[in-house]
């Protein structure tokens, strides 16, 4: 929290801006944090646009497109991005929900 909140202020050393802030500023800042996360910004405008391409995909498909591309939250990442978050593995229940979402918005035949 202190090195986001350091950033946006302009500090170079957020570990002495810990030592010399007040406490009650510190609080502050860490229930703000709890409240409203700030940083991974990246990350999550990623997942907005890889859940936005499998919306796209899952209604290309339904008119008829063989195959449309469905692009991975890594795929709007820059190339250096490590997270502790990231899996090779789909999480099955979350396609499944999504599915079962997009049958409900289906074109009717």
């Amino acid at each position: 929290m202190a090195g986001r909140v350091c950033l946006a202020l302009g500090i170079d050393d957020p570990v002495e801006w810990l030592h010399q802030a007040p406490p009650r500023v510190v609080r502050f800042w860490e229930a703000f944090f709890r409240v409203e996360p700030f940083g991974c910004e990246w990350e999550r405008s990623a997942l907005q646009a890889s859940m936005l391409s499998a919306l796209t995909a899952t209604v290309a498909a339904s008119a008829g497109a063989k195959h449309p591309k469905v692009y991975q939250l890594r795929d709007f990442m820059p190339a250096n991005w490590e997270s502790a978050h990231r899996s090779t593995r789909p999480n099955m229940k979350s396609i499944a929900a999504f599915k079962a979402m997009a049958k409900r918005y289906a074109p009717k035949e």
